[in-house]
């Protein structure tokens, strides 16, 4: 019973998608362009941001325009927190309403905090779609050991890189590093967990990464903090039609040419 509730809602996913793929592909580059530009600054009338402004003057805000929800922020209860207050926001998704975290780029003085979210939460893989400096600008303080062997601290949180190699010798840019993380629970005693922290090594700001329609199977990561500001967007190629391949191809140079990449 449990298989086929699970099966059921992968299936209304799909459709989901499937509907999101058509959507974006008949309205075209010029029209999602125009409905971005039409909701980029809207928020729900009863969205409140009190928790963001009380923070702003402690530096735990990377950007001042770019709020924390507090209906659907992530509240700090680890216990060996400074503060319940980290720029965090739970995306659902219709299969589970805490499917994703989104968060910014770690401060120096909020990495501490984003470790202890990952512990409190479980959160098991961790995408970044940046590197910590781009342009001659931090987009994000080095809160990881990207070498294999190395081990950094945050406030009792020890983390160990066991691995660190090429997502597939068809994705050289994305960078996976195997991460075991001990830390000491509430009764002093020591635990640890893996965490798989996935880093695109070529997603351009306001743009999005190379990108080629194949049928090799697309990895689906279990809930992650996502951070940067952005999306992250899974396309699947099995699901296109031969007619919407074309449709998608055209897509993908019109966008091309509207963004410069």
């Amino acid at each position: 019973m449990e298989f086929e509730h699970t099966l059921g809602a992968k299936n209304n996913v799909l459709v989901l998608v499937q509907k999101w793929v058509q959507r974006a592909l008949d309205m075209g580059v010029d029209a999602l362009r125009t409905e971005y530009r039409s909701l980029a600054r809207y928020t729900l009338p009863e969205m409140t941001v009190d928790a963001f402004r009380a923070n702003q003057e402690f530096g735990r805000n990377r950007y001042q325009d770019v709020p924390c929800q507090d209906q659907c922020r992530v509240v700090l209860k680890w216990h060996r927190a400074a503060t319940d207050y980290i720029h965090a926001n739970f995306v659902g998704t219709p299969v589970s309403p805490r499917r994703f975290i989104l968060t910014q780029g770690p401060l120096e003085q909020t990495v501490n905090e984003f470790w202890h979210m990952v512990l409190q939460e479980e959160a098991e893989t961790i995408i970044m779609l940046c590197n910590c400096i781009e342009t001659g600008k931090y987009k994000c303080h080095p809160y990881w050991p990207d070498k294999t062997g190395e081990m950094k601290q945050f406030n009792g949180v020890e983390v160990y890189n066991v691995q660190t190699r090429v997502l597939s010798p068809e994705e050289l840019t994305v960078m996976v590093c195997i991460l075991n993380v001990k830390f000491a629970k509430p009764d002093g005693s020591m635990d640890a967990r893996e965490v798989r922290h996935y880093q695109w090594m070529d997603w351009p700001d306001r743009g999005v990464p190379p990108l080629k329609l194949t049928s090799m199977p697309t990895l689906v990561p279990t809930p992650i903090p996502i951070r940067r500001k952005g999306w992250l967007a899974l396309t699947y190629a099995d699901i296109l039609t031969e007619e919407n391949k074309a449709k998608y191809k055209k897509f993908v140079e019109d966008y091309n040419q509207a963004t410069g990449t």
